[in-house]
């Protein structure tokens, strides 16, 4: 099942492969930090997490020891000895998850993307449909890809749930399609269902996980006596 994690790989860097080719002359030519310059922090950022995630993808379906390896070698420094013992425990336990990631069929992953697809389909639709709530819209496809495009500056904003941020994208971002003195109830409409419900949710199930692991081991170490 390697050859599954090789293509999808390969198919990572497709929408990069363009802009790639652009720069590598400027790359030749160019000092780093005038290359970093020139193609912009954003993208060079872009660039070093894509490295990343096909590096870790890599590992993990085709090489799972060379995370192992690299984890080894990095525990070598000086003031990350103290934690060899505990990094080498997590790579192997990922080594053994890897292994069992790689038996699976190609049907396991195309239905994890499809769910995860359809996950982020839905979310970013749940603001279309809110403004659709409140008024029509002009250009909804505009709107939804603009809505892909809020949820995906909002992954950098420091705030729980993007609070604060995420209304000033939605005024940046979607507000301009919408009709006058519509922004607020579509944005109010939407961070209700897309935020504060799941918000409200979240603290009952956590409170009832929480109220069960304190309190119901102990119920029940009590029950025989009674």
């Amino acid at each position: 099942y390697a050859r599954y994690g090789r293509w999808s790989l390969l198919v990572s860097w497709f929408p990069v492969v363009g802009d790639a080719l652009t720069v590598t002359a400027g790359v030749l030519r160019e000092p780093l930090w005038s290359f970093v310059a020139i193609v912009g922090i954003g993208k060079a950022l872009r660039y070093g997490l894509l490295a990343w995630v096909t590096f870790f993808a890599y590992a993990t379906l085709v090489r799972p020891q060379l995370i192992e390896w690299v984890a080894g070698k990095v525990v070598r420094i000086k003031f990350l000895r103290r934690f060899e013992d505990r990094v080498q425990d997590e790579a192997r336990k990922l080594r053994r998850q890897a292994r069992i990631l790689r038996l699976q069929p190609a049907m396991f992953y195309l239905k994890g993307f499809a769910l995860t697809a359809g996950i982020w389909l839905s979310r970013y639709a749940i603001a279309l449909y809110a403004a659709f709530a409140v008024t029509s819209i002009a250009r909804p496809v505009l709107f939804y890809l603009r809505t892909a495009a809020l949820w995906l500056v909002g992954i950098a904003l420091p705030t729980p749930g993007g609070s604060g941020g995420m209304e000033g994208l939605y005024l940046l971002f979607l507000a301009p399609l919408l009709p006058e003195g519509a922004a607020g109830p579509a944005l109010l409409g939407w961070r209700l269902i897309a935020y504060y419900l799941v918000l409200v949710v979240g603290f009952a199930v956590a409170g009832a996980a929480v109220t069960e692991v304190l309190f119901g081991s102990k119920n029940k170490k009590e029950s025989p006596s009674a």
